[in-house]
């Protein structure tokens, strides 16, 4: 059952952001080295420096592969080495301040996850991005949280260690994006369903329907 629970659940989320100045990770959760139970093989933590650590491949080089360019408005799909990454990359409809050209919420799950649950991840991604796309056109909310990012990134950057971390836990302290993606990561990992409001305005629900199943001690069906 605890092999099953990770088959089913992300390892992490991440916010990949592309404007004319940048293309980075803007935002990832679970940070680097939380006590978070691990399996035996894949540290369930999947930060990018993690992420990096395991696949050899710079954190630079990860977000220009997720901010998948050329391949947005429609399901995204990848596999480096132990992980594979779905969601749904989105061209912002209007760009704003210092709002991104593309966003993409992206799910870090296990290597094997099988089809129909990299499909689940990668519709519950494309409501996220519909959600935060509408904010975005109707009053610049994510102009406004990009701000918040992008400006504790700024300051990282100046910081002697900057090589070795990222701002993640000031972001999710300043961010309601940020601790919408949380929630919407905890909601999915603990029940296999989510259920929040992007800006406090458009709602979203989802279901997981294999992780909620196991949740409530059923076996999942057979696909």
């Amino acid at each position: 059952m605890d092999e099953e629970r990770y088959l089913y659940a992300p390892l992490g989320l991440m916010f990949v952001t592309m404007g004319d100045n940048h293309e980075q990770v803007s935002f990832s959760y679970p940070f680097s080295y939380d006590h978070i139970p691990v399996r035996s093989d894949t540290e369930r933590s999947s930060s990018p420096e993690r992420i990096t650590h395991a696949t050899a491949v710079p954190t630079a080089i990860l977000a220009h592969l997720l901010s998948a360019k050329g391949m947005c408005d429609a399901p995204f799909e990848i596999k480096i080495d132990n992980f594979r990454f779905a969601g749904f990359p989105k061209t912002v409809s209007n760009p704003i301040g210092r709002s991104p050209q593309i966003f993409h919420v992206v799910f870090v799950l296990v290597a094997n996850a099988p089809a129909h649950l990299v499909n689940s991840f990668q519709t519950l991604s494309g409501k996220l991005a519909l959600a935060i796309d509408e904010e975005q056109s109707r009053c610049g909310y994510l102009a406004d949280q990009m701000t918040t990012m992008l400006n504790e990134h700024d300051k990282n950057e100046s910081l002697p260690n900057a090589d070795e971390s990222f701002p993640y836990r000031e972001i999710l302290e300043q961010s309601s994006l940020a601790q919408e993606l949380r929630d919407v990561f905890e909601d999915v990992s603990d029940y296999g369903m989510v259920h929040v409001f992007i800006n406090d305005c458009v709602e979203i629900g989802f279901c997981i329907e294999t992780r909620a199943h196991l949740r409530a001690g059923l076996t999942p069906k057979s696909r």
